[in-house]
């Protein structure tokens, strides 16, 4: 009977590739940099979750310093992704109040997920250590969400939806109004709260925000 063909490859065998030994590295130091912190993380433990050598480690990160900024930049990278979808606007003209709210509930679930909020504790307590680790907070995608919104607060500024005389400044402000209550309540993600509490400090925000900017 002949064999039927097919387009699918058999499965690779051997050592996996490159990347993903990279990939498994840079996971296992994720979860041991959140566990232990930066100076309780030991190389040998990373390796052996990754189920790599400690010699593959430092061939793709000479140190334990570059693994750490090596971590911080994949997550700052990856967590705002869902809020930077491509074609998604962060506000409406026809209902700025409500996208603000919206947008203040997604930053802040997005913040304060036991993630993101342990690599920021984790990031505070290196940043006067590690001049790179200050670049990397001010910089990547973080940086990249601060600009979006700054360019729809632009637009709705020139077709007089908002009365904002000075952008940038008034994003800071948004930014300055959730993060600060959301961290200060939450004692910087350490106590969850509830998905109502989040809601509450995006509405105030956002209350706060048309008052001061709406068109006069």
């Amino acid at each position: 009977m002949p064999v039927q063909s097919s387009s699918t490859p058999p499965p690779r065998r051997g050592r996996p590739p490159s990347s993903a030994k990279r990939g498994a590295i840079l996971e296992a130091a994720t979860e041991v940099f959140l566990r232990e912190g930066y100076n309780g993380t030991n190389l040998d433990v990373v390796a052996k979750i990754a189920d790599v050598s400690k010699q593959t480690v430092y061939s793709h990160f000479t140190d334990k310093e570059t693994l750490f900024l090596s971590v911080v930049e994949a997550a700052r990278a990856e967590a705002p992704a869902s809020l930077m979808a491509p074609g998604r606007r962060l506000l409406s003209a026809s209902d700025l109040r409500g996208s603000l709210v919206e947008f203040g509930e997604a930053l802040l679930e997005l913040v304060l997920s036991d993630r993101v909020a342990a690599l920021r504790r984790v990031m505070i307590g290196e940043l006067a250590r590690m001049p790179k680790l200050r670049e990397l907070w001010a910089a990547g995608a973080p940086a990249e969400l601060w600009l979006r919104l700054a360019g729809e607060f632009g637009e709705l500024a020139a077709d007089g939806v908002v009365d904002i005389p000075d952008v940038p400044a008034a994003v800071t402000q948004l930014f300055g109004l959730l993060g600060y209550e959301g961290q200060s309540k939450s004692l910087y993600g350490v106590i969850a709260l509830t998905s109502a509490e989040k809601r509450a400090i995006a509405e105030s925000a956002a209350e706060l925000f048309v008052r001061a900017y709406g068109p006069r």
